[in-house]
This record gives C-alpha cells, sequence and structure tokens, in this order.
C-alpha cells in the first residue's frame, strides 16, 4: 500500500519519474514471488489502494467546499480508490498466468497495465482517466511528442516497460540472467529514444503566431449551493455578462 502510494511522487507538481523505478519494478517483483493467485490480487489491490488514495485526494476537496464535512470526503476518496485498485489486482492476478522473464515479462506487463488504464478510462464508473502513467512526464515537452503517434496509452504503456525494467535487480539473483540484461538495456534505448524524436521534433517545429487574438476571463464568485439552481440561471447569466 505504501508502495502504491509513493508512486504518486512521479505526477504533478513533483515529477519526480525516477521513483517509478522502485515503485513498478518494486510491484512486478514482488508479484513474480508470490506462490498463489489469490495473494496476487491481494497484493495487487493494496498497492493500487494506496496508489489511488494519494492519488484522488482533491476528489475530498468538494465535500469540503460543498460543506459536507471532511469525513465524507475521506470516505468518498478511499471508496473511490478501493473500486479503481480492482484494475491493479487483475493485473497482477493475470501476470501469474504468464510465467516469463525479461523482455516478455516487461512487455505482458506494461500491456496489461495499459489495458487496465484504458478500462478504466472509458469503462469504470462513466470514465476516469486519472493517474495514467504517461501523464508524469506533462513537465517535458521533449517526452510527451511521442502521443502525436501512440496516444497517452502508449506513452503509459512504455513508461511502464521501462520503470518495471528493474525487477531482476530487486530479486536478489545476481548476476542478472542474458534475457534480463537485455530487457534493461532496451527500456534504457526506449527512453532515450523517446527523448531524442521528442527533441528533433520540437526543433523542426514552427511558432505561429497570430496577433490581434482578445480574451476575456470571468470569475463570477458564485457560490456553490447557488451554482446549479435552476430559479437562479438567469440572474447567473446576466452576473457572468457585467
Amino acid at each position: 500500500m505504501a508502495l502504491g502510494g509513493i508512486g504518486n511522487l512521479a505526477f504533478a507538481p513533483l515529477h519526480f519519474v525516477l521513483i517509478l523505478i522502485p515503485v513498478l519494478s518494486g510491484l512486478l517483483s514482488l508479484v513474480t514471488a508470490v506462490s498463489t493467485r489469490r495473494a496476487a490480487f491481494a497484493l495487487g489491490w493494496w498497492f493500487g489502494l494506496g496508489h489511488f488514495s494519494v492519488g484522488f485526494y482533491w476528489v475530498g476537496n468538494a465535500f469540503i467546499v460543498a460543506d459536507v464535512g471532511i469525513i465524507s470526503g475521506i470516505l468518498s476518496v478511499v471508496m473511490l480508490a478501493a473500486v479503481s485498485a480492482v484494475s491493479i489486482g487483475i493485473v497482477a492476478l493475470f501476470c501469474t498466468f504468464v510465467r516469463t522473464s525479461g523482455l516478455y515479462q516487461l512487455v505482458f506487463f506494461a500491456s496489461l497495465w495499459t489495458a487496465a488504464e484504458w478500462c478504466r478510462s472509458f469503462l469504470v464508473l462513466g470514465g476516469f482517466p486519472w493517474n495514467l502513467m504517461g501523464y508524469v512526464w506533462g513537465f517535458s515537452d521533449a517526452m510527451v511528442q511521442v502521443t502525436s503517434v501512440t496516444g497517452v496509452f502508449g506513452l503509459s504503456a512504455m513508461t511502464v516497460f521501462c520503470a518495471a525494467a528493474a525487477s531482476p535487480l530487486l530479486n536478489g539473483t545476481f548476476p542478472v540472467s542474458l534475457r534480463e540484461l537485455g530487457a534493461l538495456l532496451t527500456a534504457l534505448a526506449l527512453m532515450s529514444a523517446i527523448w531524442l524524436g521528442g527533441m528533433i521534433r520540437l526543433n523542426a517545429a514552427s511558432e505561429d503566431v497570430f496577433d490581434g487574438i482578445r480574451l476575456r476571463l470571468v470569475q463570477a464568485n458564485i457560490t456553490q449551493h447557488h451554482k446549479w439552481s435552476t430559479e437562479l440561471r438567469e440572474a447567473h447569466f446576466k452576473t457572468h455578462l457585467e
């Protein structure tokens, strides 16, 4: 659970992306070591509970602003995290169906993780695409250029693949096999290629500037409990115009 929570350091505003290496490599290493599928699901679910409880903290702010109470906010965050954590539990469960190592293991793990993100983004709870691994690169214009081809889910898959590549180093078996070493080198090459390709694309891009555009942003400061009142709709409209 703590391991999953720590993984949020990779997201905004800190963007401590390197923390994903021990987090995802640690998760894959632990899942590989469990003896039963039930234990694998439980491990993934607890990881997900910690990961999403921290990542969804902002949901609780709505309950505080609406004067519902902080307890209701905390419970809502935990319940939402518990449901979302099932996706990570399923990822861990399916990892036990294919016992492999090296490049194949990383591809399988990254594919499962990305499939879980896609389902969470479009199918579960009406769609909730939060804490996708591709988001951790929001600070780097170069790293996100690849999404013009792969989309955010492709970047998520490559991020998980590369971050989990260090899992053999956590198993305590030295030296690592050639297959595992090859997977680690592939991950390093992939990250380098994404960055290099992004830099090339940015340097080749043209900057189009359009003059004469005027924007006006209006904050009417309408209170939360009046915001959705239908009888005040016209008054709200006039407030924005004034």
